[in-house]
């Protein structure tokens, strides 16, 4: 009774003493409002817990199976500090070992597995490839950069169109070739917003602006030449719509340039941060710098592009000495940085308020990334939530891991929260508006991921609702009543319905009806009956939209396993429709009779090698198992044997 007695006796003391600390803040608050004292009083009241809500709070990252990495790939050896990767809807280009010269591999997105030790090279620089970009308004346009050998007078820089089809031999037919820079070249960078607009950064302190909107296949002079820094360029960043420039040097100032006056705006010369890497946030009018802070911990800041005397905010994150990529989606206001050297990937949501950096998590693997590449945004898979997807390369193994960043959705149908509209392949700007000083929109023209996907990329899959569905129209706008416009409207409806448009080639198992079409369109688009409904297989290539052509189709249908469907939903075979009648079969969302065989015998044999491979890795699985299965037999029979001579001697 005297210990319960004094408990409430120091409660009910506690809770006095509460009280005259509150009524004293709140005389306090009272008190100095006249003289600016106010605002202390009203925080104090207004306190809330240091918790902030986000729909990106738990956003994790998930590797891509083994069938789905890309192995065997012969990643570079070199030390410089570049992703070493580049990555569209079409290919995965990766800077790679070439006797008597710099290469790199450019691999098709679906050619999954094991790569042929003879892959096709994209080879035609005398010393190492250091920079690759993909062209952003064009899948098949890449630039790559590298250090000629000391006696080249000049350095290059090469522009390739890559074919369509397959590769079948080293390829060296570049299409154009810029010859400008006395040192090697360590980056290049493509202009946000106009067309054929090259920026390119060399070891000779020269930032130079190509316009390849030209004829020529050699251009000697670039445009504009930018010398304003004193040593080695480490990176470069354009703001959304193009018309700033920032760059960190090795004299670990950041400098935010007028790209084509050449003349510095801002620079930064804060002695606590030594920054390698920066990048524009988007609309935020604010720049994030990766680097060192004086105790040579890895550090990241932020800065407001108007003023960068002080940093906004800097965060110290441990004392490894790789190099740090940012990379920032403003479509979801997420920054990733990526560590190289070690295997995690720490993911922030950035705020226009304080705090600007809010951490989320980050994603943890035991395998240290050489380099890595990014898929731009109408790449990824929106029926899985996938937000932003990673292509690491793992030189130890030999392999580039996909990772794909995924927030958690329990309902299957798309999310519009998480995929605003984002930029797309059309540039605002061609070279000759944007030299002459024209800046028509603050950010590239934007497309919308779902309705609109069909309309700006021909041909792409998507998984919904546990159903492959393929379009394969030309990229052109849909017309009112067409089957694409079709397609648009049955993608917002929701009733089981099979559906096979007419006009361009497109057939879809959709489980949805479409309200919204004319029955005489709808009645149009049924199915004939000559012609079997069946439902279309799912894929176990990886779990993202391809943009696959017709010859690229057949080394994928052998990676495809269909799926078992309801009975009431997924209409049989019938016997009667056989191959042999040559009727139109859509397998996997394409036509097996339409699409055309391999132009080459090399091209066939690259695909038999695919085939040999996983067939080779298939036979030692299955002679693994054979093998301990043999030796569990041994095992019983001599366990056998002792029972037998045991019961024998007794």
């Amino acid at each position: 009774m005297v210990s319960g007695t004094s408990g409430r006796q120091e409660r009910r003391l506690w809770g006095a003493e509460e009280s005259k600390v509150s009524a004293a803040r709140g005389v306090t608050g009272a008190g100095g409002s006249g003289a600016g004292g106010g605002g202390c009083g009203a925080a104090e009241m207004s306190w809330h817990p240091q918790y902030r809500s986000s729909k990106f709070r738990h956003v994790f990252g998930k590797p891509a199976s083994k069938e789905n990495c890309y192995d065997s790939v012969p990643i570079t050896h070199s030390v410089h500090d570049n992703h070493f990767c580049a990555v569209n809807p079409h290919f995965i280009a990766v800077v790679t070992e070439c006797a008597g010269g710099g290469a790199f591999l450019v691999i098709p997105l679906h050619q999954t597995g094991k790569l042929d030790p003879h892959y096709p090279k994209v080879c035609g620089h005398r010393g190492n490839v250091l920079d690759i970009k993909w062209n952003p308004f064009d899948d098949f346009e890449i630039a790559s950069a590298s250090e000629e050998p000391r006696e080249d007078p000049v350095r290059f820089i090469k522009i390739w169109a890559i074919p369509k089809q397959l590769l079948s031999r080293n390829f060296t037919a570049y299409r154009k070739e810029l010859v400008g820079h006395s040192r090697r070249v360590g980056l290049v960078e493509w202009h946000p917003t106009a067309a054929n607009i090259l920026f390119s950064a060399g070891y000779d302190y020269k930032v130079m602006v190509w316009n390849l909107d030209t004829k020529e296949s050699v251009i000697v002079s670039p445009v504009k030449t930018i010398d304003c820094h004193q040593d080695v360029i480490l990176s470069m960043s354009f703001n959304t719509n193009g018309s700033l420039l920032a760059t960190t040097c090795k004299d670990r100032k950041i400098r935010v340039l007028d790209p084509r006056a050449g003349t510095v705006l801002q620079e930064a010369s804060y002695k606590g941060h030594r920054a390698n890497k920066v990048l524009f946030l988007g609309n935020l009018k604010k720049l994030l710098s990766t680097g060192t802070s004086r105790w040579n911990n890895r550090q990241i800041a932020l800065w407001d592009q108007d003023d960068l005397s002080v940093p906004l905010t800097e965060e110290d994150l441990d004392g490894s000495s790789g190099v740090l990529f940012p990379f920032y989606d403003s479509d979801t206001n997420m920054l990733y940085v990526v560590g190289k050297g070690d295997g995690n990937i720490r993911y922030y949501e950035v705020s226009a308020d304080k705090p600007h950096l809010n951490y989320l998590t980050e994603y943890r693997s035991y395998h240290p990334q050489k380099g890595i590449g990014f898929m731009p945004k109408r790449g990824l898979d929106v029926s899985t939530c996938e937000i932003f997807r990673f292509y690491k390369l793992i030189t130890t193994k030999s392999l580039i891991e996909p990772i794909s960043m995924i927030v958690p959705r329990r309902s299957e149908s798309y999310q519009e929260d998480i995929y605003p509209p984002t930029a797309g392949a059309q540039p605002s700007l061609t070279a000759r508006e944007w030299l002459s000083g024209i800046d028509k929109v603050s950010s590239p023209l934007s497309v919308s991921l779902p309705p609109l996907l069909p309309s700006v990329l021909g041909g792409i899959r998507e998984r919904m609702d546990g159903r492959a569905v393929w379009w394969d129209c030309p990229a052109e706008p849909a017309e009112p009543g067409s089957s694409r416009a079709c397609a648009v409207l049955l993608r917002q409806a929701r009733l089981p319905q099979m559906v096979t448009c007419a006009g361009p080639r497109f057939a879809l198992w959709v489980p949805w009806a479409c309200p919204g079409v004319p029955s005489a369109r709808l009645r149009a688009a049924e199915p004939s009956a000559s012609a079997p409904e069946r439902p279309l297989s799912n894929s176990l290539a990886p779990a993202s939209p391809h943009l696959l052509d017709q010859t690229e189709m057949l080394a994928a249908e052998d990676r495809r396993r269909p799926f078992s469907l309801l009975e009431e939903k997924a209409p049989r075979w019938t016997a009667e429709h056989r191959l042999e009648e040559k009727k139109t079969w859509l397998t996997n969302g394409f036509d097996i009779f339409e699409c055309p065989p391999p132009k080459t015998e090399n091209e066939v044999g690259m695909r038999l090698l695919q085939m040999f491979y996983r067939q080779q890795e298939e036979i030692r699985r299955l002679r693994e198992l054979v093998t301990q299965r043999e030796v569990q037999a041994k095992q019983l029979e001599l366990e056998i044997k002792n029972l037998r001579m045991s019961s024998e001697w007794s």
